[in-house]
């Protein structure tokens, strides 16, 4: 298996969506190896609140994630792009985040032990509002910290409600590491 330098989370259901073409340029820019993974095509159930993890720091859910906690272990740089939704993330990253209460269940303990890597998030938006992408930035970067990563840098991007809008220059040449 080859070496995964870069995880790179897509939350957008649209193929070629703003955001997924942000985040693959932004990847392509480190030079490096990546991952690929779109939380719209992966089989990820929501947290039951059961409270199992709080108890043994796993999941008692058998799914896709534990493949993704796979490389974001892996990974030393993770990017998660994101068109915002009503102020939020769509709901597959919703509950991808929401997943990670076993890392929060190990982050409080003490047990996890803090890996640094560096994240960066890409927010998509059809307003060009920036109070609309607050919520969003907020419930990803609670994700990095849960998972030892420092993030970077936030890239916002409004006016995107047409396909392909990401690719005029003026928006292009923002993604700069």
């Amino acid at each position: 298996m080859k070496k995964i330098d870069i995880l790179v989370i897509l939350s957008s259901p649209r193929t070629n969506s703003n955001s997924s073409f942000a985040a693959l340029t932004l990847a392509k820019k480190f030079n490096k190896n990546f991952k690929i993974i779109n939380v719209n095509k992966i089989n990820i159930k929501p947290c039951k609140s059961c409270f199992y993890c709080s108890k043994t720091l796993k999941c008692c859910l058998k799914d896709d994630f534990e493949k993704v906690l796979y490389y974001l272990n892996k990974a030393k740089i993770i990017i998660i792009a994101s068109p915002i939704y009503f102020t939020g993330v769509p709901g597959p990253l919703k509950i991808f985040i929401d997943r990670n209460q076993q890392k929060w269940e190990k982050f409080k303990t003490g047990y996890f032990k803090k890996i640094k890597k560096s994240g960066f998030i890409i927010l998509t938006s059809g307003a060009n509002i920036s109070k609309y992408f607050a919520p969003a930035e907020s419930e990803i970067k609670s994700f990095f910290a849960v998972n030892g990563i420092k993030c970077k840098k936030v890239f916002k991007f409004g006016n995107m409600d047409n396909a392909g809008e990401i690719k005029k220059e003026k928006y292009f040449k923002k993604l700069k590491v």
